[in-house]
């Protein structure tokens, strides 16, 4: 049974010059946030800040 990177492939869904980097473009990929790192920071809001 093909994995889902291979599926992808197979459809043509990746161009060739991205192919090697399948693995990124898997849905299981965009279900998980990705590790913590010391240079991470919080984006501060303003107080009186309103959503549009």
């Amino acid at each position: 049974e093909a994995t889902p990177e291979e599926e992808m492939r197979r459809a043509g869904l990746i161009p060739d010059e991205y192919k090697e980097f399948a693995s990124v473009f898997e849905k299981s990929s965009f279900d998980q946030l990705p590790e913590r790192r010391h240079w991470d920071h919080a984006i501060e809001l303003k107080d009186d800040y309103k959503e549009k």
